[in-house]
């Protein structure tokens, strides 16, 4: 191919080389792989972990994920629960607790530790893992009547699901550009957009759906998969997105010279 040549995909490489990349580069690539996929999978079983492992406590199935840092056996839910002690309510005595928030960590530091395909998606990603982080050190209010003052939990939550809709709406398609000659490229690339998007959808409405059932309506196991829906989201994006940039192979091409990617563009 010379220089003034474009590729299947109609980009023109900067350079070309064809020697394989270096052992240290295959385990860089390797760990950012393996990153995606713990990532996804902690997503995908976050959720069941909560309820499964209440369940071993025998608490009844909490009204948010985040009522597992308080919840108990005997008060699993302060505004409909009648087992709820009279007097003041123990925050933070929940037994699952510490698997919540230490889940809570695990996600904010990978997407800390993550690096996207352009400036933008790396900001995205930092400031996800720095909300992740603050839900998890922000435990949700334990209280009968809702009290005052900004609600940094729920806030840091929400910005959390906000920045990786961000990433599968607007930045996932970066990659998309780059995929190889196949049967039915365009079906697939198309499939993989569709995916994005739907995720990214349920990422921010899941919570909001829980919220708006939470307050309008009183506690049922509902209210906990709605809610549940946005990370399990989370997860499926990042399950998605590795076997997309398996199939496509960009992140070895990039690291061999065979494709050139400006940080600065979004998508």
């Amino acid at each position: 191919m010379s220089s003034n040549e474009r590729d299947t995909t109609g980009h023109k490489p900067v350079s070309k080389s064809t020697s394989a990349i270096t052992p240290i580069q295959n385990y860089m690539m390797s760990t950012f792989v393996r990153l995606r996929v713990w990532v996804g999978i902690v997503g995908l079983v976050f959720p069941f972990v909560l309820w499964g492992g209440g369940h071993l406590y025998q608490i009844p199935l909490a009204p948010s994920m985040s009522a597992y840092y308080h919840a108990t056996a005997d008060c699993y839910d302060p505004k409909h629960n009648e087992g709820c002690p009279t007097g003041d309510l123990v925050k933070g005595g929940g037994p699952m607790r510490n698997t919540f928030v230490g889940l809570l960590f695990v996600i904010g530091a990978v997407m800390l530790f993550m690096k996207g395909f352009s400036y933008w998606e790396d900001v995205a990603l930092d400031i996800a893992g720095v909300a992740a982080a603050l839900v998890a050190l922000n435990p949700m209010p334990w209280e009968r009547v809702k009290s005052g003052g900004f609600p940094i939990h729920s806030a840091s939550a929400f910005t959390f699901f906000v920045c990786l809709a961000f990433v599968c709406w607007f930045c996932s398609s970066k990659t998309l550009k780059y995929f190889p000659v196949m049967p039915d490229r365009d079906k697939k690339i198309a499939y993989y957009k569709l995916a994005y998007r739907v995720c990214g959808i349920a990422m921010v409405t899941s919570p909001l759906t829980a919220l708006f059932f939470t307050i309008n309506s009183k506690h049922t196991i509902f209210h906990f998969w709605i809610e549940a829906l946005g990370i399990m989201a989370f997860g499926v994006f990042w399950l998605i997105k590795t076997t997309e940039l398996r199939l496509s192979d960009v992140e070895r091409k990039v690291l061999k010279g065979e494709i050139h990617m400006d940080a600065a563009k979004i998508g």
